[in-house]
């Protein structure tokens, strides 16, 4: 009988460190080709706000990094992010998940030698709206 009291006690401490685990905040670093100007910064921007798991965004033109931390107990999925980066034009090359702050992330960031291509930029925000190809 002590053995089966232990065992449950073991089970229940597991379970309660996955549940809080699962509810952690996290951080979501992406690659994003094709944002090369402050109107394509805003536009992921406001699509990435928009969602209720979004806490912090931090987006880097120069590298072309696109960084969200999550709220606790919140999640957004690979495919949820892939959508609104393609739905607003551009082109998701990577996705790195992890426990680290958003400071991590601008320290990495500014750190890192990735140099994007000469993409070219042809936009016309006259209207105040996107138009053009990446």
């Amino acid at each position: 009988m002590k053995k089966l009291v232990i065992q449950s006690c073991v089970l229940m401490l597991a379970s309660s460190f996955s549940l809080t685990a699962l509810a952690a905040a996290e951080s979501i670093k992406m690659r994003v080709e094709g944002m090369v100007c402050a109107f394509c910064a805003s536009s992921i921007e406001k699509k990435l706000k928009a969602l209720p798991a979004t806490s912090e965004i931090y987006i880097n033109l120069e590298k072309r990094v696109v960084a969200i931390t999550t709220k606790d107990g919140k999640a957004v999925s690979d495919d949820e992010l892939k959508k609104i980066i393609v739905d607003a034009g551009y082109q998701l090359q990577s996705v790195e998940r992890g426990k680290f702050t958003m400071a991590d992330i601008k320290n990495q960031v500014k750190a890192d030698r990735y140099k994007p291509g000469n993409e070219t930029h042809q936009h016309d925000h006259k209207d105040g709206k996107h138009h053009g190809k990446h």
